[in-house]
């Protein structure tokens, strides 16, 4: 079985460990893809390639698992919504390349729709629309990572939004959150948001300890993620109305069903 990760940025797979690791050991292909070129604040793509490219192998992910796709083909980071046509074409390439190869894509495993971060919601309406497009819906889930919480004062990390469907959980050993824990120290050009963002995964590697995944819908995505305002406006990083506005030309060509909804999840 080949499950395909849909990964904004590197060091987002943080999100996603466990379920990696779980695939590696069962025997099955994890197909790792980066849909950014995660070059920000003066870090270079190569950098964080190298820390992702790391860590993933440390899990036993092979480099020809592993797809840099945003360096590739020039998506900067923060911009994805902007290049989500030409991402669908790369993908859905790298798709029917591995199926042609006698290794067809069975899941698509994605970033959660809950407004966090822009990048993040853009690659689940890629990643919705990629398991539509290769009848890999009902198999396919969403993984979160952070958001807003309901005081909107600081973000909540790896707490699903109940709008997003039955939450299923896998226990991860303590070695294991321990081991996760370590690989924090590869993402050296991060230390800033590694920093933020360690307090918050040791927190619910203590209290919660399991690997969350959501199920993925055509209707979701039709909803605002979350009340606005989205986590990314608080930090200033992308407006909603514009995102807003370019999802909804995605999800009309690529997805069936009425227009998108402007109705904001409960």
């Amino acid at each position: 079985m080949t499950t395909l990760f849909l990964f904004a940025h590197q060091d987002d797979e943080i999100g996603a460990l466990h379920e990696v690791a779980e695939i590696k050991r069962l025997g099955g292909t994890a197909v790792c893809v980066f849909l950014t070129n995660g070059a920000w604040a003066g870090v270079t793509s190569a950098e964080r390639n190298a820390e992702s490219t790391k860590t993933l192998a440390a899990l036993g992910v092979s480099p020809s698992e592993t797809h840099f796709l945003g360096t590739d083909i020039g998506v900067p980071d923060g911009g994805l919504i902007e290049h989500l046509e030409l991402c669908f074409d790369a993908v859905s390439e790298l798709i029917t390349d591995l199926q042609a190869r006698g290794t067809p894509v069975t899941r698509i495993v994605m970033h959660a729709w809950e407004g966090g971060h822009q990048d993040h919601d853009a690659g689940h309406l890629l990643g919705v629309a990629l398991a539509h497009q290769f009848d890999v819906l009902a198999e396919s889930r969403q993984f979160p990572l952070y958001r807003m919480p309901a005081s909107r004062w600081t973000m909540t990390f790896a707490r699903p939004l109940p709008a997003n469907g039955v939450v299923e959980t896998t226990r991860i050993p303590l070695l294991s959150r321990l081991r996760y824990l370590s690989l924090l120290a590869n993402y050296r050009s991060q230390l800033r948001v590694i920093a933020k963002l360690l307090p918050l995964l040791i927190r619910e590697y203590a209290t919660s300890g399991v690997q969350k995944l959501q199920p993925v819908s055509l209707s979701r995505v039709r909803q605002a993620p979350a009340p606005p305002p989205m986590l990314y406006e608080i930090w200033k990083l992308y407006s909603y109305d514009r995102f807003k506005g370019r999802a909804k030309v995605f999800v009309e060509k690529h997805l069936p069903g009425n227009p998108v909804a402007p109705e904001a999840a409960e």
